[in-house]
């Protein structure tokens, strides 16, 4: 397609990773193997966690921005500015460093796996996917076969010949996505197949385990090698689902396993070793489960160990090539330089920050997390996600641009993490425009298949089986594109979501309502077990439920997200104090069983000026489109010639291409501008479907309005993005049919 000849469009040019002149920080040893954030550096200077180390690390960074003024007064103010802000926060003062920076206590804490259950539409799209969708037969796939972590030889046997260290390292990456994915779509659909299969899948990972504690793919001679450290990265993954076991199916022998796992890590990866380095891989999900570990262990140990594991990452030894370096702190901090990298690898690094500065308290993270942010919302698609086919090389969000799976699942995480700590509802805001735009508009309604690349206009998708097509393949859809880890990224997205539609306060005084949809919670609230069921049709109804039911009558506050989108709220509960704090509307009462919380959003229709100067609507979390008539054309080889669905599911399951049908002219028009009407006349209109479970299918919610076309107008109807699989998103607003003031309608509505 023509769309691809404008991926060279960019917002401005990228930089090189490392910057010339930045100097590369010294390795540094650690002292005290009981007290982790203490280290010296072998030429005897101390490290980024004492005040020396921090003021090196901090002036290294922004050296090249104080090399490109012109004024020499104004670098030294800088630099001295610079110093006193570090001094007076890092809590270092002359006499000692006995008094570290001031830890900030994240805002909430997670809810254990399982103890957040979906109901409603998103309970049916679970166990549709595991009884019915790609899920089903998805074990069966090749890369799956050899057993990486039973397996661990590296090459193997004649039956994969073609399998080197990296081929080997790959099979690993896939089994732990896997394990993600069947633990949290067993424990949250409750089937009992699926169940079997998660049972199974950890005793054979407990069962590969060695005596010293290591889970992995290398054998001892192996494994913690510098140019292995990073082939096991994706055991993060892995370990989460082994952390989600025990908790969903109260197993503490699963906890221990993963405890010593990730101990053997420590004892052989840490500040003394010489030579290892976290890179791109590690960085991209240990540290998150890390995080969750010290949480469900009350082990700070851990959340500091991924402190060290992000810090690798950043170091000077570890660089990892540019398509991986948009997460380091040097390029995080440089405002300046967009994200040109892997995308699926830069969404997941947005959170490193955040992890490391709730740990450390230096300020120097949170401003990395903050200008992290800022630079995404930039690159940002209207769908929510980070474009990348697979790169994203400093363009702008054009819709014609691909967006990998795993870059919208690792987006929905890192945004919901970046909420819990912060509790800024933006990112709760964030966590679910990608979800149930960008998650929801790059599968299919019932799980069969996904694609791997989307793009938020999607016109046509028939590029034929052809081998050649390379990359173009990847925009049909499959019940398994190689490589497997947009599959993995799809089942992960429905069950990390509900994952984090609540959380607690640390105290365990208060439960806060960040995520919303229909979904059950059970937690203890003030020494009470408390159950609150959340009845919604959310996204496509504005209207909440809240019924809650303790165990007993007892005080607590239950606290319910404000999203920015919403520019008027209702909150009703009889007998309570209701008063609002920042993003949050506070309740505070004495709970009985039965008390009921009612909450009403007003979801106005936005007209947002796009960066390919037309406008796409947008209502509540939704981001609507033009659907356009899908004929599916069917393929039975996949196009890389190693996987076919006979060899998945005995053809059950085909491979799509899709052309436009009849109705593809219909939107060759454009919106009606008007400036007495705001966003382009459209309204925002409920109609009636025949399965209220099956909302994506056949959405209940329109926004429906006219448009032009050929001096003709005609009414339309709108959906949301996720009820499509062509589709058309952005329209040019015809000025034909406006008034003189035109133009000032046009530009009053800009919000991203």
């Amino acid at each position: 397609m023509c769309a691809l000849a404008k991926t060279t469009r960019t917002i401005y040019q990228p930089r090189q990773s490392h910057a010339p002149g930045v100097p590369r920080p010294t390795r540094c040893r650690r002292n005290d193997a009981a007290a982790f954030g203490r280290r010296q550096c072998h030429d005897g200077s101390r490290g980024p966690r004492h005040l020396g180390g921090e003021l090196y690390l901090s002036l290294s960074l922004i050296k090249p921005l104080l090399l490109t003024m012109k004024k020499p007064f104004l670098s030294k103010l800088l630099i001295f500015a610079l110093v006193v802000v570090l001094f007076e926060n890092s809590g270092l003062r002359a006499a000692g460093e006995s008094n570290p920076s001031p830890k900030p206590e994240a805002r909430f804490k997670l809810v254990p796996f399982g103890s957040i259950r979906p109901e409603g539409w998103i309970r049916k799209m679970i166990e549709q996917d595991v009884t019915q969708g790609l899920f089903v037969n998805y074990y069966r796939t090749w890369e799956l076969k050899y057993n990486a972590y039973v397996n661990r030889e590296l090459v193997g046997s004649e039956a994969r010949p073609w399998r080197g260290v990296a081929g080997h390292a790959w099979e690993g990456a896939v089994q732990a996505g896997w394990g993600l994915a069947l633990i949290t779509n067993a424990i949250l659909s409750g089937d009992s197949t699926a169940t079997q299969r998660a049972d199974e899948f950890v005793a054979m990972i407990l069962k590969s385990q060695d005596p010293d504690g290591y889970i992995g793919i290398f054998n001892p001679s192996n494994r913690y090698q510098p140019d292995k450290m990073d082939l096991n990265g994706s055991r993060g993954l892995l370990f989460q689902g082994l952390l989600y076991y025990a908790q969903g199916f109260a197993r503490k022998d699963v906890l221990d396993a993963v405890e010593r796992a990730v101990q053997c890590d420590m004892r052989h990866f840490n500040r003394d070793s010489m030579n290892l380095w976290a890179r791109s891989q590690l960085a991209m999900n240990y540290p998150q489960f890390l995080d969750q570990l010290a949480q469900a262990t009350g082990k700070a140990e851990y959340a500091e160990y991924g402190a060290f594991v992000i810090e690798s990452y950043s170091s000077a030894g570890g660089l990892p090539p540019t398509c991986f370096a948009d997460g380091t702190l040097a390029n995080l901090l440089d405002l300046e330089r967009p994200f040109v990298g892997h995308a699926a690898n830069t969404t997941p690094y947005l959170v490193l920050p955040w992890l490391n500065y709730y740990v450390t308290g230096n300020p120097v993270y949170r401003q990395a997390a903050k200008n992290g942010f800022a630079k995404f919302f930039k690159q940002m698609s209207l769908s929510g996600s980070l474009p990348g086919d697979e790169d994203n090389n400093g363009r702008a969000p054009f819709p014609d641009i691909g967006i990998e799976f795993c870059t919208t699942t690792y987006l929905m995480e890192s945004a919901a993490v970046s909420g819990e700590k912060t509790g800024e509802s933006r990112f709760f805001d964030l966590a679910e425009r990608v979800f149930f735009n960008a998650g929801m508009g790059a599968r299919m309604w019932d799980g069969t298949s996904h694609a791997y690349l989307k793009r938020d206009s999607e016109l046509s998708l028939d590029y034929g089986p052809d081998p050649a097509s390379k990359i173009m393949h990847r925009y049909q859809y499959s019940p398994a594109h190689e490589p497997f880890c947009c599959a993995e990224a799809m089942m992960d997205l429905l069950p990390l979501f509900t994952s984090h539609m609540f959380k607690q306060t640390k105290d365990g005084r208060s439960l806060a309502a960040v995520g919303f949809g229909p979904a059950t919670v059970d937690v203890t609230l003030a020494g009470t077990k408390v159950r609150v069921e959340e009845r919604t049709q959310y996204p496509f109804a504005s209207d909440i439920d809240f019924h809650v039911r303790p165990e007993k009558s007892v005080v607590f506050e239950f606290l319910v997200r404000v999203p920015e989108w919403a520019p008027t709220a209702t909150v009703a509960c009889d007998g309570a104090e209701i008063g609002r704090q920042r993003d949050y509307y506070v309740i505070k009462k004495l709970w009985h069983e039965g008390d009921l919380v009612r909450v009403r959003f007003e979801t106005p229709v936005e007209a947002i000026h796009w960066v390919n100067d037309e406008y796409a609507l947008k209502s509540g979390p939704l981001v609507f489109a033009a659907k356009i008539e899908a004929v599916p054309v069917r393929y039975d080889t996949f196009p890389s010639g190693k996987q076919t669905t006979q060899e998945l599911s005995g053809g059950k399951q085909p491979i799509f291409g899709f052309t436009p049908g009849k109705n593809k002219k219909d939107w060759e028009g454009g919106l009606i501008a008007n400036a007495k009407q705001p966003a382009f006349g459209f309204k925002r209109v409920v109609v009636q479907i025949s399965d209220p479970e099956q909302p994506w299918r056949e959405s209940p919610v329109q926004l429906q309005g006219e448009m032009s076309h050929m001096r003709r107008t005609a009414k339309v109807a709108l959906v949301p993005m996720g009820s499509t699989v062509l589709r058309r998103v952005t329209f040019p607003a015809s000025l034909y049919y406006g008034s003189s003031d035109t133009a000032t309608m046009m530009d009053s509505n800009t919000s991203r």
